[in-house]
């Protein structure tokens, strides 16, 4: 199961596979069918999450921008692991999936943070997800084993 894999990268104890690195991509679709994701590997730490290892992609969006794949810039900051949050990307919360997220519009979508706006976007804060605060109407994680 998909959320399974998420859960089991937030809920480890740091003593537990403190080593091991997760591949994990996360797909989110949003109104309007609005579809984009996140892949990233990275090992189990808690709080920000160092990696250069990680991305963006957006494949249709409110710009009608074609597809695009956006590195993380400040790999420092590229995950942030809390056990009450879902997944959440970026400093400032490029992409945040809020708990109960398909109930409450609390996920965030603030992109161009972390990870870079392409050249041209007009609203890198609207971009993805049509507006900055939304609720998904799907998202799931796929765990790379």
């Amino acid at each position: 199961m998909v959320a399974v894999a998420y859960d089991r990268f937030l809920l480890q104890s740091s003593s537990e596979k403190s080593n091991e690195v997760l591949t994990m991509m996360v797909v989110t679709r949003a109104v309007l069918n609005f579809i984009f994701s996140v892949f990233f590997s990275a090992s189990y730490t808690p709080g920000y999450v160092t990696t250069y290892n990680a991305f963006i992609f957006s494949l249709n969006n409110k710009e009608g921008i074609s597809a695009f794949k956006s590195k993380v810039a400040d790999p420092q900051s590229a995950i942030y692991r809390l056990s009450t949050y879902g997944p959440t990307f970026g400093r400032g919360y490029d992409i945040f999936i809020s708990d109960k997220a398909d109930s409450n519009k609390k996920s965030l979508a603030a992109f161009g943070l972390t990870y870079p706006a392409p050249s041209g976007v007009q609203d890198p804060l609207t971009l993805l997800a049509g507006s900055d605060y939304f609720t998904p109407d799907e998202w799931e994680v796929f765990y790379l084993a």
